[in-house]
């Protein structure tokens, strides 16, 4: 068994005076390996809803996702009815208890920013300024001791 995602439409992003919202919809196709064929078998087409939040900590982008809405609903199916009801139920407390948690977890980490060797953002904040997001930080040099000590191990 197969799953191809697609998304069947561009995401829809909107800045809100505190989070950046995103409503994505994907289409999950089912495929079966039949004497060595793909074949395709079941279409779900999968509306997603989700809100985050951003800030930036030392040198990295953190923030927290928040799942709105999530819906399912079949496209096509070449293998008869699918309990859809089932799918609708269990995949939203699997979002909320697996995938968020893992993602927000990821997301505390911080993801890195591209900064300059020797240079470390300070006083950080965005501001969501709709439609618009704006970053301002002030830059400080890190100074000889950084380079001294960074670049013995260069040499």
């Amino acid at each position: 068994m197969n799953l191809n995602v697609s998304v069947s439409s561009p995401p829809v992003i909107k800045v809100s005076d505190q989070d950046v919202g995103v409503t994505i919809s994907i289409d999950l196709i089912v495929d079966v390996l039949e004497a060595g064929e793909v074949i395709p078998v079941a279409c779900i087409s999968v509306d997603i809803s989700a809100s985050c939040d951003a800030e930036i900590v030392r040198n990295s982008l953190t923030g927290r996702l928040k799942l709105k809405k999530f819906s399912t609903d079949l496209k096509w199916s070449k293998i008869g009815k699918l309990h859809m009801s089932v799918i609708q139920s269990l995949s939203p407390t699997a979002l909320k208890t697996v995938l968020i948690p893992y993602l927000n977890s990821q997301l505390k980490r911080g993801i890195p920013l591209p900064i300059l060797n020797g240079f470390t953002l300070e006083n950080a904040r965005i501001f969501y300024t709709p439609p618009w997001i704006a970053v301002c930080s002030d830059v400080t040099f890190l100074g000889d001791y950084y380079f001294r000590h960074h670049l013995a191990y260069v040499s």
